[in-house]
């Protein structure tokens, strides 16, 4: 299980990778000119995904298989929970919002594009779903149930959506650095340190820090 808030050291290359919404065959060619990319540079390099793996785009399934590989090969790779995937852990756990959690999933952000790259569109029932995704896709859930809130490396935070600001890290909540937007967006001030997130990447030099960003 992974370390919900975890520090790491900076022995390598970080290359941060933004909403990938189903995308599996830009997620399949980025990871192949990063490791092209890598290799030119002579470095070693490892990943943090920075959440939304899910909904939106025409395969979800596939995006969160290389998702799954790419942490499987590399324990140093990272993933963090984007308030996409939460929307599937909070269908999946089966409890008393569930039902009104899968409306919305599914006619609003994305949802119906997930469940029909599953192949699951015939039911759409919590418990139905539940069911599916623990007898066939349950290493899925178990990455996303393990996945990272926030990580820190030296002088950065990888969060998905952003932090509230003026608030220490250590207060951080989890609803605010999967949901927030426009306090964060709006914040003009320095924050306790340089941030990456999945909603606003600006490009960081890698001869500095050590740390590209890409969407």
């Amino acid at each position: 299980m992974f370390n919900k808030d975890r520090q790491l050291a900076t022995p390598r290359v970080t290359y941060a990778i933004g909403d990938i919404h189903g995308c599996s065959e830009l997620l399949k060619i980025l990871l192949e000119k990063i490791h092209e990319d890598a290799h030119e540079r002579g470095n070693d390099y490892r990943l943090i995904f920075l959440g939304d793996i899910i909904d939106r785009g025409p395969d979800s399934r596939g995006a969160m298989e290389l998702v799954y590989q790419a942490l499987r090969e590399a324990p140093e790779n990272r993933l963090l929970l984007g308030n996409h995937d939460e929307f599937l852990l909070r269908i999946l756990a089966c409890t008393n919002e569930s039902e009104a959690v899968l409306s919305h999933w599914h006619k609003k952000v994305g949802g119906e594009q997930t469940i029909i790259s599953y192949g699951l569109l015939g039911n759409q029932h919590p418990v139905f779903l539940a069911e599916e995704f623990e007898n066939h896709h349950c290493h899925h859930v178990q990455m996303l149930k393990s996945a990272d809130n926030m990580i820190i490396e030296n002088d950065y935070v990888f969060v998905h959506a952003g932090i509230r600001p003026n608030v220490p890290l250590v207060d951080q909540k989890e609803k605010d650095l999967r949901w927030i937007r426009q306090e964060f967006l709006d914040h003009t001030e320095h924050h306790e340190k340089s941030l990456c997130t999945g909603i606003r990447l600006q490009t960081i030099s890698i001869q500095k820090f050590g740390i590209i960003e890409l969407l």
